[in-house]
């Protein structure tokens, strides 16, 4: 009878001078190389993969965006835990076409993004955005 086949494992030393050293971690365990194996949407599902909103604005009109929208956002995003990552700044465009803003906010997680773009307080000044805009605006979920 022939030994039943077991999956390959990497099992990892983490080494000396970075936390938790000494330690041996079993790579195909973490959640990252769950993804890089092949784990299904699902299984990511329950890992709570992080989410964020990206948005690559070009302005119509930056007064009325910036008082119906920008302004009052903030307060939305921090009611559903996001946080601001990127809101302007300096950007080196390499390809396409530049934005006036380049934003980037994270939430703990996909469900949590969606759920702040579909929340009331979020439709009540969305038309502001939308009205005096163009461009990128994206919710994506994070590996």
């Amino acid at each position: 009878m022939a030994a039943p086949q077991r999956s390959p494992r990497l099992i990892l030393s983490i080494p000396r001078g970075i936390e938790g050293s000494g330690k041996q971690i079993d790579w195909a365990q973490s959640p990252k190389a769950k993804v890089a194996l092949g784990q299904t949407h699902k299984e990511r599902e329950n890992d709570m993969s992080k989410g964020y909103i990206i948005a690559h604005p070009v302005l119509s009109n930056e007064e009325k965006f910036v008082s119906d929208y920008a302004s009052k956002v903030g307060a939305v995003i921090e009611q559903y835990e996001g946080r601001f990552l990127v809101r302007g700044g300096e950007a080196a465009y390499r390809e396409g076409d530049a934005a006036n803003l380049d934003v980037i906010v994270e939430f703990p997680s996909f469900e949590k993004a969606k759920e702040c773009v579909n929340s009331p307080e979020y439709k009540n000044i969305e038309s502001g955005r939308k009205d005096n805009m163009t461009g990128i605006f994206v919710v994506v979920e994070g590996v």
